[in-house]
């Protein structure tokens, strides 16, 4: 696949997501590469889906992710994303 058509292809996967879930925002897009495995993963995410994440570690046995550097991180990885 060259790369035009791989971007067409993300691009029309992107716009029917997001067609699919129309009142929702997001805030972050991210690629996510796995080479060894030779995956590709689109993320996404919503500040409401990063709260409901960020209360259930806070509250769980994953408390140690309470200082600002720790919330910045999980805020912005794809792991720990909703979508």
């Amino acid at each position: 696949m060259n790369k035009a058509d791989f971007v067409a292809q993300i691009s029309a996967a992107v716009e029917e997501f997001l067609r699919a879930h129309p009142r929702e925002r997001f805030y972050a897009l991210a690629f996510d590469c796995n080479t060894a495995y030779a995956e590709f993963l689109v993320g996404m995410n919503t500040e409401e889906a990063f709260q409901k994440t960020l209360m259930e570690y806070q509250e769980g046995s994953e408390s140690c992710r309470t200082d600002a550097s720790a919330v910045a991180n999980l805020r912005y990885n794809p792991g720990d994303w909703m979508y």
